[in-house]
């Protein structure tokens, strides 16, 4: 009898579990991890010596292979649930082996980050369990006593006091009780009748409260947030509400960019596209739609999804965004514009300082990408700087010669004239051998970017006007705002020799 399609996937579902938790703390695990699954696969039964930190895991996956007599009912189905869990098992050793180093580091965080969101939850659920059983118990029998109360007024009204006896009985007071306090959020919203609400047994309470699963609060939120129906709620597997709960997955479900049904519908290949590095991030922020996604070609995932690893000076590896990725993010670039380009276009638009113009709004992504090698090669050094800080326009920057790009970048303290604002780019240009000379040359660099001097009062100093302010005791007095440059200039009047 061949298996239907709905154990199949539950079949996936269970081994595929069971092959994501497998404990990756280090980028060699992955070799560790490997061999050890293949020793799973070739085994035909027995007893099987796994590596001590993965034996745990490993046994299960194991025990999924060659004990289906665990999970079938029929034993006539064995060789095909076996097929199934060995093909899963492949998948993983495939996908462990074609994983580059940052893809591995990446790998590692994703669990790590589980790992501590599970150990928060439990750390939470566990110190608050007895306060909440306490509090939703003193809830429930006081909501439950209102009820109560409430019924027996409305009978007296009626008339009916041969039914207060019953509405008195501990069965009837159980009746109006025994639901979670939390279904009234759902019955409140319109999300469940209140009779359909006294209906469920406990087992479909908890399926949907979530009181029984890590992230109990974000599947209450789905249903809260219209994500997901009560009625689709309570029909899920353990391992369904976990992918809605708990992962990237279910952070893509939780912010409205993937429907539940379709995330739920999702294969291994596609949740390990729409998961993958920065193409998460894209879909996270509206730059790319969950659809298109899994509609890109192995290459295109590859241009969209890998960062860059980038060592702390802590020495640990994180992976950053890839240039690419900002200009998209920032709206520079749409996804669909960025994967027509060729390597070539990518490169020039995401490497050196033509990024950086690009992504501070110098430079339009069309324009960079018409430059020629020269005109690359000139927005570069002291003008791309100029360009960057907006003293400049990247067009005026182009149509320079080659003079005057010598004369912006003849010295840092020129440049620095122009960066901090006190001269010009189209004045500095207009100034001679002498002026540019005598504006980076103390005492008038000094008061000017002290702000003590103008430009224009700096270039009509005089040579004599010029020693005077570069006297020691006059120059540190004006420096430290103890003297104006006019009342020291005062002083040449009355010295023989001067003016």
């Amino acid at each position: 009898m061949t298996l239907s399609s709905k154990l199949r996937a539950e079949y996936v579902e269970l081994i595929n579990q069971a092959l994501d938790t497998i404990p990756m703390l280090k980028s060699a695990d992955f070799r560790t991890a490997v061999v050890n699954l293949k020793k799973i696969i070739s085994s035909a039964s027995g007893a099987i010596d796994f590596d001590p930190e993965f034996k745990e895991s490993m046994d299960m996956v194991y025990e999924y292979l060659h004990q289906p007599e665990l999970y079938i009912a029929a034993r006539a189905d064995d060789a095909e649930y076996q097929q199934i869990i060995k093909d899963r098992i492949q998948a993983k050793i495939n996908e462990f082996n074609s994983f580059s180093p940052a893809q591995k580091y990446q790998y590692v965080m994703n669990q790590k980050e589980m790992r501590d969101r599970v150990a928060k939850n439990q750390k939470i659920m566990a110190s608050g369990e007895q306060k909440r059983q306490e509090a939703e118990k003193d809830l429930a029998d006081r909501r439950g006593r209102f009820r109560q109360q409430q019924a027996m007024i409305e009978a007296q009204i009626r008339g009916e006091g041969e039914n207060i006896n019953r509405l008195q009985s501990p069965a009837f007071f159980r009746h109006t009780t025994e639901y979670d306090p939390l279904l009234d959020r759902f019955v409140s919203r319109g999300l469940l009748s209140v009779e359909r609400a006294r209906e469920l047994t406990w087992e479909q309470i908890s399926r949907l409260t979530g009181l029984v699963e890590q992230g109990a609060g974000n599947f209450q939120r789905l249903i809260l947030d219209n994500r997901l129906s009560a009625a689709r709620a309570m029909q899920l597997t353990y391992e369904q509400q976990l992918l809605l709960t708990s992962g990237k997955i279910a952070e893509l479900v939780q912010n409205g960019v993937l429907p539940s049904e379709n995330a739920l519908q999702l294969t291994d290949e596609q949740r390990a596209t729409l998961t993958f590095g920065q193409i998460f991030d894209l879909i996270m922020s509206g730059h790319l739609s969950f659809e298109h996604a899994l509609q890109l070609r192995e290459g295109e995932r590859a241009i969209l999804g890998v960062g860059r690893p980038y060592a702390t000076d802590a020495g640990r590896l994180v992976t950053l965004h890839s240039n690419l990725y900002w200009l998209i993010h920032e709206n520079f670039l749409s996804v669909d514009d960025a994967l027509r380009l060729s390597e070539n276009q990518r490169a020039v638009l995401t490497t050196g300082v033509i990024f950086d113009l690009v992504r501070k709004n110098r430079l339009s992504p069309a324009l960079a990408l018409q430059l020629t090698e020269e005109q690359r090669i000139t927005l570069t050094g002291t003008l791309a700087q100029l360009v960057l800080d907006d003293k400049i326009s990247a067009e005026r920057a182009l149509e320079l010669t080659k003079e005057q790009r010598d004369i912006l970048g003849s010295s840092s303290r020129f440049y620095l004239l122009i960066s901090g604002g006190r001269l010009s780019a189209e004045n500095a240009l207009q100034l001679n051998d002498a002026d540019r000379t005598k504006l980076v040359n103390d005492p008038t660099y000094t008061l000017i970017m002290l702000k003590r001097l103008s430009i224009d009062r700096a270039l009509e100093l005089t040579q004599s006007e010029n020693e005077l302010l570069a006297e020691p005791t006059i120059f540190e007095k004006i420096k430290h705002n103890k003297m104006t440059v006019d009342e020291a200039l005062s002083q040449l009047s009355g010295r023989p020799g001067m003016r």
